[in-house]
């Protein structure tokens, strides 16, 4: 049974309950009530644990520096990355099709997105003044999120072993 199912069938079984107590079948009625509440608790752990996390990737080349790290560190002169950025959406049940988010849907959202930094001097976009990749998972994160409502969480790899995971 899905949660939707299960939380409708729930609902129907506390009006029965209530429908008892109002013709003074208290004793049933509280047996319900108690079968409802321990049904209850168990439905809301199974919803707790029950997840889906889907993720698609999307690439770009830029160049940086970060002014805000100290003269002399390697990372403030300019130098470039093939970032990838790993984006994350989260469902607690499947859709008619059992999926948690068409592909193409997350696509839509992100093409825009990874066309604004490819081949770009990041300092030079608003916002990424300073693009640590802390900052750029954020500034990703804040364009994803109104166009993609299930997005969890978004991961950049700044090199092959190291990057940064942002969620709100």
């Amino acid at each position: 049974m899905k949660p939707a199912e299960l939380k409708t069938a729930l609902g129907n079984v506390e009006r029965e309950a209530n429908r008892l107590l109002r013709r003074g079948e208290s004793g049933r009625a509280f047996g319900i009530h108690h079968a409802l509440n321990l049904l209850a608790d168990e439905f809301e752990r199974h919803a707790m644990r029950t997840r889906w996390e889907t993720y698609t990737e999307m690439r770009f080349e830029s160049a940086h520096d970060l002014p805000a790290f100290p003269d002399g560190h390697k990372c403030r002169r300019l130098h470039g990355h093939s970032y990838r950025a790993r984006i994350f959406v989260e469902a607690t049940e499947l859709d008619g099709q059992f999926i948690t988010t068409d592909y193409a849907e997350i696509a839509a959202v992100v093409e825009p997105i990874r066309l604004a930094l490819d081949h770009r001097y990041l300092n030079d976009i608003d916002g990424l003044e300073n693009p640590t990749s802390e900052v750029i998972a954020q500034w990703i994160w804040r364009r994803l999120k109104p166009g993609l409502a299930t997005l969890s969480k978004v991961r950049i790899f700044e090199t092959c072993d190291s990057g940064c995971t942002y969620s709100e």
